[in-house]
């Protein structure tokens, strides 16, 4: 039995002693018997009536709504509200159904379990019926319950999910919560920038993104609005679109196999996709790997550092940036989201220019310089935490996106999940440089005397950090 297992059984163990002690105070318990709980799923004939407990999001209350089972599959039974029944009429309905049932064990049961795991994972059946119950109602919201897998006050008791009626999109929906069903099956607690991306890839992963050419109707959402952080999840289009992108750049990057790993990763959060990439063998941090990514949404570019940079089955970029034609720039208090990105696109650079950037109150900035020039693309990124002083050089360059972040000191696990984010102010300062030989201490100097154009609290620090690249080779070489 593996850790897992062993944390799982005896976590349930626990729960189980202090529920029964604590019964009179508590809803809430985990469902172990052998025998189904009443209200199971199972010796279902089509026609039968059934009612479920759904929630109102806009009031956050619960209440019952009576069902009709119209179509049985293998994997899937398929019911419908009743009052949708009498507004389309039983032919439509059970049409609609059987269509679903045949899409759910033909193409969504065996592409989404493949991608994602068995069904009960590491919870269990509580129903002891392994057919999945889709609800079609006119709840306006599409989701999954993971307390339906649990004995408490409003929940179905059974394997389930709900869906939108009038969703014009629902076999994608059918998709995405049924990968959500599986994911809760392994675990309760992990982070919705994961959660939503996995289960935004699992529509791709079954085939029905490629009349879109694998973009999700979500990402141009997040395409423009690069600030976005991706830790944060506020259940907008964005947060999905930029989500989906993520899982999307580590399929592709790791293999569709790490995703899969990541299922049943017991740490969560940025912390977990590190834990996971170290199983597989690889070394990196969650902070490079978010520079890595944001780049590859700015650029999109192949062919150079082991396509890093770019996607290979599909074309985004982000639409949104700071357009600015010649040097100097320099910005006071930039106000920058952790693992949200400020991108400024320069049009008419020079081939010599530094990049600095002050340290925020916590965590530390870092910056990703991807610019073009006669011999293709390159990147340098930071993530020292230091006060951030890039050179660059090129020869004739002609496009230059400055990438500038947040980021934490380490990794954080659960901590990290609703809202917009957290920000922070940091001051920026891109300007031309003299090259190291024919240059002089003023020329080195001089783009960097930041103490008169910014608060002096970041003059010393720039000061000490510019001694420093003083003793080594002007320019980083490209990755």
């Amino acid at each position: 039995m593996d850790r897992r297992a062993v944390k799982f059984v005896l976590c349930t163990c626990l729960l189980l002693c202090g529920f029964s002690l604590l019964q009179p105070l508590t809803q809430f318990q985990l469902y172990t018997s052998s025998e189904p709980p009443a209200g199971s799923s199972l010796a279902q004939d089509v026609g039968d009536s059934r009612t479920f407990w759904t929630k109102d999001f806009d009031t956050e209350t619960h209440y019952e709504i009576d069902s009709t089972l119209l179509a049985i599959g293998d994997h899937c039974l398929i019911y419908f509200q009743d009052s949708l029944i009498t507004l389309l009429g039983q032919q439509e309905a059970t049409s609609r159904c059987e269509s679903y049932r045949d899409e759910f064990d033909d193409v969504i049961y065996p592409g989404v379990t493949e991608l994602t795991g068995d069904p009960d994972g590491l919870i269990g059946d509580i129903d002891g019926d392994p057919r999945i119950v889709i609800l079609i109602s006119n709840n306006w919201v599409s989701y999954y319950s993971q307390y339906n897998e649990i004995a408490s006050t409003y929940s179905n008791l059974c394997e389930m999910f709900y869906v939108y009626y009038d969703n014009g999109l629902i076999l994608d929906t059918i998709a995405h919560e049924f990968c959500h069903l599986i994911w809760f099956n392994y675990e309760f607690d992990e982070v919705h920038f994961i959660l939503e991306g996995m289960a935004e890839f699992a529509t791709y992963y079954i085939g029905y993104l490629s009349h879109r050419g694998n973009v999700s109707h979500r990402v141009p959402y997040f395409l423009q609005t690069p600030d976005d952080s991706l830790i944060y999840f506020d259940v907008a289009q964005k947060d999905y679109g930029g989500s989906y992108l993520f899982s999307f750049y580590l399929a592709e990057r790791f293999g569709v196999q790490f995703l899969t790993d990541l299922v049943q990763e017991e740490e969560d959060g940025a912390l977990g996709i590190e834990t996971a990439l170290l199983s597989a063998g690889h070394n990196i941090s969650f902070n490079e790997l978010y520079l890595d990514w944001v780049t590859a949404v700015t650029i999109d570019e192949l062919g150079f550092a082991d396509d890093y940079y770019g996607f290979k089955n599909m074309e985004v970029q982000f639409e949104e940036f700071t357009v600015r034609d010649v040097l100097p720039i320099e910005i006071e208090d930039l106000s920058i989201r952790y693992y949200g990105a400020e991108i400024i696109k320069i049009t008419n650079p020079t081939d010599n220019f530094t990049v600095a950037i002050s340290q925020p109150d916590s965590g530390y900035a870092g910056v990703s310089i991807a610019f073009h020039d006669s011999e293709g693309w390159h990147v340098q990124k930071n993530t020292l935490g230091c006060p951030v002083l890039e050179n660059v050089t090129g020869e004739s360059i002609d496009t230059v996106f400055v990438i500038a972040t947040l980021l934490f000191t380490e990794a954080s696990a659960g901590s990290i999940d609703f809202g917009e984010g957290v920000s922070g102010e940091v001051d920026l300062a891109i300007t031309e440089y003299s090259p190291t030989g024919g240059s002089t201490d003023s020329d080195l100097w001089s783009p960097l005397m930041l103490p008169l154009t910014f608060s002096s609290s970041i003059g010393i620090s720039l000061i000490v950090a510019v001694v420093i690249v003083r003793r080594r080779t002007n320019g980083r070489g490209s990755d």
